[in-house]
């Protein structure tokens, strides 16, 4: 079956990638007859948030292992990720892609999803983007 990977940044609407997108997207994946995989990147969050109260706290996650509260099956690491071997790459949204992926004062990319988008540009690979993703 062929697998398209799914970029996840931790998990939660605020924080993270939003929980409703990231499971619609492998839902709809496989209703296409595609295998999700979830990749994400070994790296602190930049900031963590109280989703009751919606404020910042000061505590450290890294994103990959939030990720695992998301994701059905393993979870790799983004580095790890062959986009040569999947048929596509779909990044659900979430305010974690603007916090943690982005400076927003300077309106960067970070290092490492720059990294990854370019590998999947250089690929011809198809790339989906929801909600705060399309910013990328």
């Amino acid at each position: 079956m062929p697998e398209i990977a799914i970029i996840l940044v931790g998990c939660g609407r605020y924080d993270g990638t939003n929980v409703f997108e990231a499971t619609a997207t492998a839902v709809a994946v496989e209703k296409h007859g595609y295998e999700p995989k979830f990749y994400s990147f070994d790296m602190v969050q930049k900031s963590v948030i109280d989703h009751l109260t919606a404020s910042e706290v000061q505590e450290e996650r890294n994103m990959l292992a939030e990720s695992w509260r998301l994701a059905v099956g393993c979870v790799k690491d983004a580095k790890d990720l062959e986009v040569e071997c999947v048929a596509g790459v779909v990044i659900p949204g979430g305010q974690g892609i603007i916090r943690n992926m982005t400076t927003i004062e300077e309106l960067q990319v970070d290092e490492n999803m720059k990294a990854l988008l370019e590998k999947i540009h250089a690929n011809s690979v198809p790339l989906g983007l929801t909600s705060h993703s399309a910013i990328l």
